[in-house]
């Protein structure tokens, strides 16, 4: 869980507090004193286990001081961690509200979810805008809230997880609701007001209240549908890529990244399917459904080097992948060492949209144009 807020620091200087919270495995007090140090880990297990190189909390360490700021942790083993930075800033003088920006002056807002996250950016930014917010965890205590009203409650808020359409709310007339919804699971109906909840944008999240409560009235477009899809690229079904041999595999044990990763390929009007280890990436690439490999280098249980080998092991005599490497390391050694492991090509993190669409162009085979036992657009010398 991640929490920003404005803080005081030492001498009554003003400063912004980020913390990062998990209930993971934790980390031992005998660890702690050396964590922050370049590639110091739990140990060999955990590394291996869990990925990762060592250098990221030494880096942001040295980000933060050069800041003026500090970074500290407190962990308990199977209890989790939290990190927190406190970073100097000067007070900014307030902004004038936009002249598009939605008023909810008076408004009382009534969100029905159990994730304390979410539900603390939805009073936040609703708050911002002028509204009261109450939060309840679930349907049935929001309809008791709802008949017992009698303070001019206007609008409902639901999150992903309650999934229920309107004409099945049932609540009162007079009362709006706005749905949260995932990419995945939007329904684009003309007759609900829709809003993405990953990432909950400000903006997007006060139309969506302003509309219910009538506010705003010239909006339903842009909330029911995807203002951007005819701009976008129209991208395959995973069943239409796999057939025209087009499906691209890509395997990154951090979540956030697979996520990005993905939407850059859907941009750029690719399909794809994820693994999160280069064990599940080598289970998914037998099946023969993919034409071309992208994978992180360093993975837990089985990383991008093992997975290339293996790769190249099993295909000796068969199809040649096309397999990409997708590194934070951009140093030359580990661009070598991915080729000497049988990969063809490497991106460098973060990954920028023109070089993951040159690199595509490059190495995914044209349909029905596979290669056997040599890569696409593979170099060969030819004797003079």
């Amino acid at each position: 869980m991640l929490e920003v807020e404005p803080c005081l620091l030492v001498g009554e200087q003003s400063g912004v507090s980020l913390r990062v919270s998990d209930n993971g495995i934790g980390i031992g007090q005998e660890t702690l004193a050396k964590l922050f140090q370049p590639f110091a880990q739990a140990d060999e297990a955990t590394a291996r286990k869990f990925g990762g190189t060592g250098l990221g909390l030494s880096i942001s360490q040295r980000l933060v001081k050069l800041m003026g700021g500090e970074i500290s942790v407190v962990s308990a083993l199977d209890e989790g961690s939290e990190f927190t930075v406190l970073i100097p800033l000067h007070l900014a003088t307030p902004m004038v509200a936009a002249a598009n920006d939605s008023n909810l002056n008076g408004i009382q807002v009534l969100f029905v979810s159990q994730n304390e996250l979410l539900s603390k950016a939805v009073n936040a930014y609703c708050v911002a805008a002028g509204a009261t917010v109450s939060v309840l965890a679930d349907l049935a205590a929001a309809h008791q809230s709802v008949q017992q009203n009698k303070s001019g409650l206007q609008v409902v808020v639901l999150d992903a997880s309650v999934k229920v359409s309107a004409g099945e709310l049932g609540f009162a007339a007079g009362v709006g609701v706005v749905h949260l919804v995932r990419r995945d699971d939007a329904s684009r109906s003309s007759h609900e007001i829709q809003v993405q909840e990953q990432p909950l944008l400000y903006h997007d999240l006060l139309h969506g209240v302003a509309l219910a409560c009538g506010r705003e009235v010239d909006i339903a477009d842009h909330l029911a549908t995807d203002v951007s899809e005819n701009l976008e690229p129209q991208v395959p079904t995973t069943e239409a890529a796999r057939q025209n041999n087009q499906l691209i595999l890509l395997a990154e044990d951090n979540e956030i990244n697979r996520e990005l990763m993905q939407e850059q390929l859907r941009l750029l009007g690719y399909a794809s399917e994820v693994a999160v280890d280069g064990i599940e990436a080598l289970k998914m690439w037998r099946t023969g459904d993919y034409a071309l490999l992208l994978t992180d280098c360093h993975m837990p249980n089985m990383d991008g080097f093992e997975l290339a080998t293996a790769i190249r092991r099993e295909e000796l005599t068969g199809i040649r992948l096309p397999v990409i490497a997708v590194t934070a390391n951009a140093m030359g050694s580990e661009s070598q060492r991915c080729l000497d492991h049988g990969m063809d090509d490497f991106l460098s993190k973060p990954l920028r949209m023109a070089e993951l669409d040159a690199m595509l162009n490059r190495w995914l085979p044209q349909p029905d144009r596979l290669r056997k036992g040599n890569p696409p657009h593979a170099h060969t010398e030819h004797a003079g």
